[in-house]
């Protein structure tokens, strides 16, 4: 069920004050690492990176990966997931897996 979130915190903190344009990462708050994920961003000290958003039913879910600059899915199993096959029907590109 881990999505392994914090390599995405850990790839924001590396990126700030970079130099970049602003952008922020959208996270739902689905499963068992949202308490650990949100206390990672506090500890790195990067909340202005992120926001977060509730569960959405599926027609809301391919709207927002349609609104994504990019979409990020799951970094433990050595395959593409299911937001990664949803994301790329809906024309989303790129995923980053």
């Amino acid at each position: 069920m881990s999505k392994a979130n914090d390599t995405v915190v850990r790839a924001v903190a590396e990126l700030a004050g970079e130099g970049l344009p602003p952008f922020c990462v959208v996270f739902v708050a689905w499963g068992p690492d949202v308490e650990r994920t949100r206390a990672l961003i506090r500890a790195l000290d990067v909340e202005r990176y992120f926001s977060w958003i509730g569960p959405l039913r599926k027609r809301g879910l391919l709207d927002a990966y349609r609104c994504a600059d990019a979409v990020i899915d799951q970094f433990l199993l050595p395959c593409i997931g299911g937001v990664a096959v949803e994301a790329l029907a809906v024309g989303k590109a790129p995923v980053i897996t």
